[in-house]
């Protein structure tokens, strides 16, 4: 008798964390429903600014890729303080936050790679754009639960 007690109860917790997994997936996906169309909103005016800007920075044309940086740190920066002022599930907020705050640091470091090139310096720019896959990869750890689309940050936007 006391055996079955307490496989039931044991059954009856791991029941209730289950639950409890569900729901917080569900508080996931409703973020991301909410975040992912102003991210996808600005993704492609960020891509388009940023596709060809290495083969312009290597062919004598580093000015001009510089200031197409810039103008993507800009865009990048309005959509980071849309997403924000986005309502934040209570059991995630911490994460949400961190991730808000690395998303920072990629503008920053868009600004930076920008710069660099702006005043051709062709080393600090291949620094700051070290700095800058590693500043995305860092907000992709962040919400790697959350099954981002468009608000994950791909290396490949940025060249």
């Amino acid at each position: 008798m006391r055996i079955i007690a307490c496989l039931l109860a044991t059954l009856l917790a791991g029941l209730a964390i289950a639950a409890g997994a569900g729901a917080s997936s569900e508080e996931r996906r409703a973020y991301a429903a909410k975040v992912e169309p102003i991210c996808r909103a600005n993704t492609e005016t960020i891509e388009h600014l940023l596709n060809g800007t290495r083969k312009m920075a290597n062919h004598g044309q580093a000015v001009a890729a510089g200031r197409r940086f810039v103008q993507a740190s800009n865009v990048f920066s309005a959509t980071v303080r849309k997403v924000a002022k986005v309502q934040r599930p209570t059991t995630y907020s911490a994460r949400i936050g961190k991730w808000i705050e690395r998303l920072h640091n990629v503008k920053e470091g868009l600004r930076r790679v920008g710069i660099a090139l702006k005043e051709r310096n062709r080393l600090k720019a291949l620094n700051r754009s070290g700095q800058l896959r590693d500043a995305g990869t860092s907000a992709n750890r962040a919400v790697v639960g959350f099954h981002f689309r468009y608000c994950r940050i791909r290396e490949a936007r940025f060249s």
